[in-house]
């Protein structure tokens, strides 16, 4: 399921100490999940995009830290601070798309509080740009002394910020029923009580979500008289 694998490729950017080594798997995941889910709504489309280009910059990262590992050449520190400072761009803006997206389908399958949970998150994302400014050492250098203190607080906030957003996935998970998973029947418990329970819950659903559809149509038609 889309939402299943974006989550897990989404968990990989918890790592904020070796990411150079993870971003390529927590990439790729995220870009299978994504796919997915791209027929669903414009915003997860362009995070699907965002995710490929994602996948490309993550090889990227990965050469430059494999090459950190046998030689420490004069360059190559300035050039890890300006991939790291583009690396929390890059999780800004898929976080924006991948949460609009939320939002935009739980409002449509009325899960209003996930919808308002997706949408209370854009903001908080901001954090990633943060991230990504005092990323670049010439302008951390202004701060001095205090600099370990406030990028500590950040890195905190990040880690907060894509455990927030993973909750966020995961509800989505839980409550948005993908078209595929609703053409695959349930699978038939050896015992034939829980067979029967089963059955009367699937009932009950379809006629409650029956008498919703009932409801919304004749909301419908009064509007238009």
């Amino acid at each position: 399921m889309g939402f299943g694998t974006l989550f897990i490729g989404y968990f990989f950017l918890i790592n904020i100490s070796y990411f150079a080594y993870t971003d390529i798997i927590s990439a790729m995941v995220m870009l299978m999940g994504l796919y997915k889910l791209s027929g669903i709504n414009k915003n997860f489309k362009s995070a699907m995009i965002s995710a490929g280009v994602f996948v490309g910059f993550s090889l990227t990262e990965l050469v430059f830290a494999i090459i950190g590992l046998f030689t420490s050449p004069s360059w190559l520190t300035s050039v890890l601070s300006y991939l790291g400072a583009a690396r929390y761009l890059f999780i800004f803006i898929l976080t924006l798309f991948i949460m609009r997206a939320i939002s935009d389908v739980a409002t449509e399958v009325e899960a209003y509080a996930l919808a308002k949970n997706a949408k209370a998150s854009v903001p908080l994302s901001l954090i990633f740009a943060i991230a990504s400014i005092f990323e670049v050492s010439a302008f951390a250098k202004i701060f001095g002394a205090y600099i370990a203190y406030i990028y500590f607080a950040i890195l905190l906030a990040v880690v907060v910020s894509v455990l927030s957003n993973l909750l966020t996935i995961y509800k989505a998970y839980m409550q948005i029923c993908m078209p595929e998973e609703e053409k695959k029947p349930p699978k038939k418990s050896r015992f034939e009580f829980m067979n029967k329970f089963y059955d009367s819950m699937e009932k009950s659903g379809r006629e409650y979500a029956e008498y919703k559809i009932k409801k919304k149509q004749s909301k419908s038609k009064k509007g238009k008289k």
